[in-house]
């Protein structure tokens, strides 16, 4: 069972396609948590603490309101806890939609790499080693917990790790503009 938490901050153009594409690319069992943080505006990895916590499934997927994933991807990301020792968390590969096609274009290989950093903007890991690890750094309410918590992991002796054959639209920063105009400082 994996928890698949969306954090949504008025984008509803952008947010409703997200949950759109995991509703319908998403083949394992799943809850899928869609937390809307526009009103109550709470420090972002506080929030994601909080729903982490709430959590009962072994594997937790943090996943940013402006993407878009494509068949099979959290499959293939669970795929590497399997085949693959010492992994710490597991995230796709970035990449444009396109638009005029309506899909993403993919490998269909198992590829992975270890890396120095898996984005946030997708990231899948256990449960345990959020709760090993102490829960993510609320030092950084709206940006870099990734950058501290890959660093934690790999301090464990853990791997990031990329499978490069899963693609997940982002467009970056989809929430930044609405941030700034609530007074946030990106």
């Amino acid at each position: 069972m994996i928890d698949i938490i969306i954090v949504k901050y008025n984008r509803r153009d952008l947010e409703d396609k997200c949950i759109e594409s995991v509703l319908k690319h998403t083949d394992v069992n799943y809850h899928l948590t869609i937390f809307d943080n526009y009103i109550t505006d709470y420090p972002l990895t506080k929030l994601w603490n909080d729903l982490i916590e709430k959590s009962d499934s072994e594997y937790i997927c943090l996943l940013n309101n402006d993407t878009l994933v494509e068949e099979g991807w959290i499959e293939k990301m669970l795929e590497v806890f399997e085949k693959e020792d010492n992994v710490g968390l597991v995230g796709p590969i970035p990449t444009r939609y396109d638009w005029s096609e309506g899909k993403m274009t993919s490998v269909k290989e198992y590829e992975v790499n270890v890396v120095d950093h898996v984005s946030f903007f997708c990231a899948v890991f256990k449960k345990s080693l959020w709760e090993k690890m102490g829960k993510l750094d609320e030092n950084f309410p709206f940006v870099k917990q990734d950058v501290e918590f890959n660093r934690a992991v790999r301090k464990t002796g853990m791997k990031p790790m990329i499978r490069r054959d899963v693609r997940v639209a982002h467009f970056k920063h989809g929430s930044w503009e609405e941030a700034r105009k609530k007074g946030k400082k990106i």
